[in-house]
């Protein structure tokens, strides 16, 4: 989810929880080795088939939508084969570019 990323970590308090009940050296270990974990859990998991969970919401499609008012394609829900494709970024998905799906996974709760 979101708040497993670096930012919110340290925001939020979580570096600095493990700091203080492991040391610092511990501490700081075992939050990059969770980060690095975290980086690599999947955006969504389908359960049964027919369930699919995410942390957040729905993103955008990267392709325009067709029909729409006034005659101009609008941005449409995201297709289940785009959330396949989709990168994470890394520890941080900032969202934009090749992240987009990622960061609107994670953030549109």
């Amino acid at each position: 989810g979101n708040h497993e990323c670096e930012f919110c970590t340290e925001v939020y308090g979580y570096k600095k929880e493990l700091e203080v009940k492991y040391g610092t050296k511990d501490g700081r270990a075992l939050w990059r080795l969770f980060m690095r974990v975290a980086s690599e859990l999947p955006l969504a998991a389908l359960v049964a088939d027919k369930t699919l969970v995410v942390h957040g919401g729905l993103w955008r499609s990267k392709r325009k939508a067709k029909g729409g008012k006034k005659g101009g394609g609008g941005v449409g829900v995201g297709t289940l084969a785009e959330l396949a494709k989709a990168w994470k970024g890394g520890d941080d998905p900032d969202g934009e570019g090749d992240t987009q799906i990622a960061g609107e996974v994670l953030w549109s709760d």
